[in-house]
């Protein structure tokens, strides 16, 4: 689709809380704007339990108590990407693309098409036929919504990714209204085909796809790869 061939790291992060990755993302990105790191980052990675809200959320879309909050022990983040409230827990792919899509030459509408059609080819990989929606991004399997995409963009430089269900309790998703709509259920991979997946498969076919659909090469580092790179640990 692009002509770059250029290699992007790639690194399987385990579990991490949502403000590790975060920080580590923001800190990625301010390297790159300062000229101290000139590689394109994906971070996959699972999250413990948390609702993170976008610039077009807030709380209004959460429909529980704060009690069963602490009693869940799910935490609440406000966060600058876009869209509005989502889940992030175990059994879900969070991908994080700290990508220059200035030197791309790509739009903000071109980057997140892309990132549907890396999900729905993943899916597709696994028995599910997905697509993407212009008046709803992510994923949908019919009138369900199978992933999640929201970005940020600090002076050509994208934070955050998608999210992508594949063997989760789906329950947290029923104490709010996903992406601020009403009436929407969600699902994954395993609700709808009724089978188990390991995270290492589905992490393998977003890299393939990732490659084919950026024309790149993938060069897969490990966390301790990337803490040398970077020279700062932030608890990785």
């Amino acid at each position: 689709m692009f002509d770059t061939r250029e290699k992007w790291l790639v690194v399987e992060m385990g579990t991490v809380t949502y403000q590790t990755a975060y920080r580590l993302q923001t800190q990625v990105a301010e390297m790159r704007i300062r000229g101290e790191f000139d590689r394109n980052l994906v971070l996959l990675l699972e999250h413990p339990p948390v609702f993170t809200t976008g610039k077009r959320g807030g709380r209004r879309n959460l429909i529980i108590e704060d009690a069963v909050l602490q009693e869940k022990k799910i935490d609440v983040v406000s966060i600058e990407r876009g869209g509005d409230i989502t889940y992030h827990g175990p059994g879900q792919l969070v991908g994080y693309l700290i990508v220059d899509i200035d030197a791309l030459g790509l739009d903000i509408r071109t980057f997140v098409t892309s990132i549907e059609a890396i999900m729905c080819r993943t899916a597709a990989d696994h028995g599910v036929t997905s697509e993407g929606s212009i008046e709803n991004i992510g994923i949908w399997a019919g009138r369900r919504k199978l992933g999640s995409i929201g970005i940020a963009i600090r002076r050509g430089i994208t934070l955050h990714g998608f999210s992508l269900n594949i063997d989760m309790d789906l329950t947290p998703f029923e104490w709010i209204y996903p992406c601020g709509m009403k009436g929407v259920r969600m699902t994954s991979l395993s609700e709808l085909t009724e089978k188990h997946f390991t995270m290492r498969d589905i992490a393998a076919s977003v890299q393939r796809h990732l490659e084919a659909v950026f024309n790149i090469e993938i060069e897969c580092i490990s966390r301790n790869d990337l803490k040398k790179l970077l020279h700062f640990d932030l608890a990785l």
